[in-house]
Protein backbone atom coordinates (compact mmCIF):
# COMPACT_ATOMS: atom_id res chain seq x y z
CA UNK A 1 0.00 0.00 0.00
CA UNK A 2 1.62 3.24 -1.18
CA UNK A 3 0.62 6.39 0.71
CA UNK A 4 1.79 9.89 -0.13
CA UNK A 5 2.05 12.20 2.90
CA UNK A 6 1.86 15.86 1.83
CA UNK A 7 2.64 18.68 4.25
CA UNK A 8 4.94 21.68 4.00
CA UNK A 9 6.41 20.93 7.44
CA UNK A 10 8.86 18.03 7.68
CA UNK A 11 8.21 17.41 11.35
CA UNK A 12 4.47 17.08 10.68
CA UNK A 13 5.09 14.61 7.86
CA UNK A 14 7.41 12.62 10.14
CA UNK A 15 4.80 12.45 12.90
CA UNK A 16 1.94 11.53 10.56
CA UNK A 17 3.97 8.82 8.83
CA UNK A 18 5.03 7.25 12.12
CA UNK A 19 1.48 7.39 13.44
CA UNK A 20 0.20 5.68 10.29
CA UNK A 21 2.92 3.02 10.40
CA UNK A 22 2.13 2.28 14.04
CA UNK A 23 -1.40 1.40 12.88
CA UNK A 24 -0.65 -0.16 9.49
CA UNK A 25 3.03 -1.28 9.49
CA UNK A 26 3.01 -2.54 5.89
CA UNK A 27 2.45 0.86 4.25
CA UNK A 28 5.13 2.31 1.96
CA UNK A 29 5.42 6.05 2.62
CA UNK A 30 6.19 8.78 0.10
CA UNK A 31 6.61 12.44 1.05
CA UNK A 32 5.86 15.78 -0.61
CA UNK A 33 6.35 19.29 0.73
CA UNK A 34 4.63 21.22 -2.05
CA UNK A 35 1.71 21.14 -4.47
CA UNK A 36 4.17 20.75 -7.38
CA UNK A 37 5.89 17.72 -5.83
CA UNK A 38 2.56 16.05 -5.06
CA UNK A 39 1.74 16.29 -8.77
CA UNK A 40 5.16 14.88 -9.66
CA UNK A 41 4.83 11.85 -7.38
CA UNK A 42 1.28 11.14 -8.51
CA UNK A 43 2.53 11.07 -12.09
CA UNK A 44 5.58 8.90 -11.44
CA UNK A 45 4.61 6.53 -8.62
CA UNK A 46 1.79 4.06 -8.07
CA UNK A 47 0.13 5.94 -5.20
CA UNK A 48 -2.96 4.42 -3.58
CA UNK A 49 -3.72 7.14 -1.04
CA UNK A 50 -2.86 10.78 -0.40
CA UNK A 51 -2.92 12.20 3.12
CA UNK A 52 -2.89 15.95 2.60
CA UNK A 53 -2.68 18.90 4.99
CA UNK A 54 -4.87 21.54 3.33
CA UNK A 55 -2.73 24.35 4.81
CA UNK A 56 -0.08 23.40 2.23
CA UNK A 57 -2.50 24.49 -0.50
CA UNK A 58 -3.43 27.83 1.10
CA UNK A 59 -6.67 29.23 -0.29
CA UNK A 60 -6.54 26.86 -3.27
CA UNK A 61 -7.58 23.59 -1.64
CA UNK A 62 -10.48 22.89 -4.00
CA UNK A 63 -8.41 23.54 -7.11
CA UNK A 64 -5.56 21.41 -5.72
CA UNK A 65 -7.82 18.46 -4.95
CA UNK A 66 -9.33 18.63 -8.43
CA UNK A 67 -5.85 18.75 -9.95
CA UNK A 68 -4.61 15.74 -7.97
CA UNK A 69 -7.69 13.75 -8.97
CA UNK A 70 -7.25 14.68 -12.63
CA UNK A 71 -3.69 13.31 -12.52
CA UNK A 72 -4.65 10.10 -10.71
CA UNK A 73 -8.42 9.56 -10.57
CA UNK A 74 -8.09 6.39 -8.47
CA UNK A 75 -6.14 7.97 -5.62
CA UNK A 76 -8.07 8.26 -2.36
CA UNK A 77 -7.55 11.54 -0.52
CA UNK A 78 -7.70 12.08 3.24
CA UNK A 79 -7.58 15.74 4.23
CA UNK A 80 -6.07 16.92 7.50
CA UNK A 81 -7.14 20.49 8.06
CA UNK A 82 -7.57 23.40 10.43
CA UNK A 83 -10.88 24.08 8.68
CA UNK A 84 -14.05 23.46 10.67
CA UNK A 85 -15.65 20.22 9.53
CA UNK A 86 -19.13 21.64 10.13
CA UNK A 87 -18.56 24.26 7.45
CA UNK A 88 -15.92 22.96 5.08
CA UNK A 89 -15.97 19.15 4.96
CA UNK A 90 -18.83 18.80 2.48
CA UNK A 91 -17.34 21.44 0.20
CA UNK A 92 -13.96 19.72 0.08
CA UNK A 93 -15.42 16.24 -0.34
CA UNK A 94 -17.54 17.49 -3.21
CA UNK A 95 -14.30 18.67 -4.82
CA UNK A 96 -12.99 15.11 -4.83
CA UNK A 97 -11.61 14.34 -1.37
CA UNK A 98 -12.68 11.05 0.20
CA UNK A 99 -12.46 11.94 3.88
CA UNK A 100 -11.70 14.81 6.22
CA UNK A 101 -10.37 15.23 9.74
CA UNK A 102 -9.77 18.35 11.77
CA UNK A 103 -6.17 18.69 12.96
CA UNK A 104 -7.39 19.38 16.51
CA UNK A 105 -9.05 15.95 16.76
CA UNK A 106 -7.94 13.58 19.49
CA UNK A 107 -5.14 11.09 18.86
CA UNK A 108 -7.58 8.19 19.21
CA UNK A 109 -9.83 9.75 16.56
CA UNK A 110 -6.84 10.22 14.25
CA UNK A 111 -5.93 6.54 14.65
CA UNK A 112 -9.48 5.43 13.95
CA UNK A 113 -9.77 7.59 10.84
CA UNK A 114 -6.42 6.46 9.41
CA UNK A 115 -7.14 2.79 10.09
CA UNK A 116 -10.58 2.92 8.48
CA UNK A 117 -9.29 5.01 5.60
CA UNK A 118 -6.62 2.42 4.77
CA UNK A 119 -9.39 -0.17 4.88
CA UNK A 120 -11.38 1.80 2.32
CA UNK A 121 -13.97 3.13 4.75
CA UNK A 122 -14.69 6.84 5.12
CA UNK A 123 -15.06 8.03 8.67
CA UNK A 124 -15.57 11.81 8.42
CA UNK A 125 -17.61 13.27 11.24
CA UNK A 126 -19.30 15.44 8.63
CA UNK A 127 -19.84 13.29 5.53
CA UNK A 128 -21.71 14.73 2.58
CA UNK A 129 -25.43 14.54 3.04
CA UNK A 130 -25.24 13.29 6.64
CA UNK A 131 -24.30 16.36 8.65
CA UNK A 132 -26.62 17.28 11.48
CA UNK A 133 -25.62 20.94 11.34
CA UNK A 134 -27.53 23.47 9.30
CA UNK A 135 -26.74 23.39 5.61
CA UNK A 136 -24.48 26.06 4.23
CA UNK A 137 -24.96 27.42 0.73
CA UNK A 138 -22.15 28.94 -1.28
CA UNK A 139 -22.02 31.97 -3.58
CA UNK A 140 -22.91 31.38 -7.20
CA UNK A 141 -19.65 32.28 -8.91
CA UNK A 142 -21.30 33.04 -12.25
CA UNK A 143 -24.36 35.06 -11.23
CA UNK A 144 -23.93 36.10 -7.61
CA UNK A 145 -27.57 35.10 -7.13
CA UNK A 146 -26.87 33.46 -3.78
CA UNK A 147 -25.39 36.64 -2.32
CA UNK A 148 -28.35 38.70 -3.47
CA UNK A 149 -30.86 36.30 -1.93
CA UNK A 150 -28.95 35.53 1.25
CA UNK A 151 -28.01 39.02 2.38
CA UNK A 152 -29.53 42.45 2.51
CA UNK A 153 -27.81 45.23 0.58
CA UNK A 154 -26.18 46.56 3.75
CA UNK A 155 -25.02 43.08 4.79
CA UNK A 156 -23.40 42.63 1.38
CA UNK A 157 -21.56 45.92 1.86
CA UNK A 158 -20.27 44.84 5.28
CA UNK A 159 -19.34 41.37 3.98
CA UNK A 160 -17.25 42.92 1.20
CA UNK A 161 -15.13 44.67 3.82
CA UNK A 162 -15.06 41.78 6.32
CA UNK A 163 -13.76 39.26 3.79
CA UNK A 164 -10.80 41.56 3.16
CA UNK A 165 -10.01 41.93 6.85
CA UNK A 166 -11.10 45.56 7.24
CA UNK A 167 -11.49 46.41 10.98
CA UNK A 168 -14.99 47.07 12.31
CA UNK A 169 -14.19 50.67 13.23
CA UNK A 170 -12.95 51.37 9.70
CA UNK A 171 -16.04 49.73 8.18
CA UNK A 172 -18.21 51.93 10.37
CA UNK A 173 -16.36 55.02 9.16
CA UNK A 174 -16.58 54.03 5.50
CA UNK A 175 -20.30 53.24 5.71
CA UNK A 176 -21.10 56.14 8.05
CA UNK A 177 -22.72 53.90 10.67
CA UNK A 178 -21.99 53.07 14.31
CA UNK A 179 -19.39 50.37 15.15
CA UNK A 180 -22.07 48.57 17.18
CA UNK A 181 -24.24 48.42 14.07
CA UNK A 182 -21.36 46.93 12.07
CA UNK A 183 -20.90 44.36 14.82
CA UNK A 184 -24.58 43.42 14.54
CA UNK A 185 -24.26 42.97 10.78
CA UNK A 186 -21.11 40.92 11.27
CA UNK A 187 -22.89 38.56 13.68
CA UNK A 188 -25.75 38.13 11.20
CA UNK A 189 -23.31 37.35 8.40
CA UNK A 190 -21.40 34.81 10.50
CA UNK A 191 -24.67 33.12 11.46
CA UNK A 192 -25.92 32.92 7.86
CA UNK A 193 -22.61 31.51 6.62
CA UNK A 194 -22.16 29.13 9.54
CA UNK A 195 -18.71 30.49 10.48
CA UNK A 196 -17.42 31.56 13.87
CA UNK A 197 -14.42 33.79 13.14
CA UNK A 198 -12.57 35.86 10.55
CA UNK A 199 -10.35 32.95 9.45
CA UNK A 200 -13.34 30.76 8.64
CA UNK A 201 -15.06 33.61 6.79
CA UNK A 202 -11.97 34.33 4.69
CA UNK A 203 -11.39 30.65 3.91
CA UNK A 204 -15.03 30.06 3.01
CA UNK A 205 -15.22 33.00 0.64
CA UNK A 206 -11.88 32.08 -0.95
CA UNK A 207 -13.03 28.52 -1.50
CA UNK A 208 -16.34 29.64 -2.94
CA UNK A 209 -14.89 32.00 -5.52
Amino acid sequence: MNILFADSQGVVRFGTINLAKSIVPEIHAFEANSHHYVCHILRTEDIDMLILNTDMCGDHSIAAISKFKSIKPTVRILLISTYTERVFASRLIEAGADDFINIRSSLDHFKTVILRFTQGVSHSSAPVGKSNSKSVNYPDQATGKWLIEKFSERERSVLAFLRNGVPLIEIARLLAIKPSTVSTYKNRIYNKLGVVNQRELTDLMSMAC
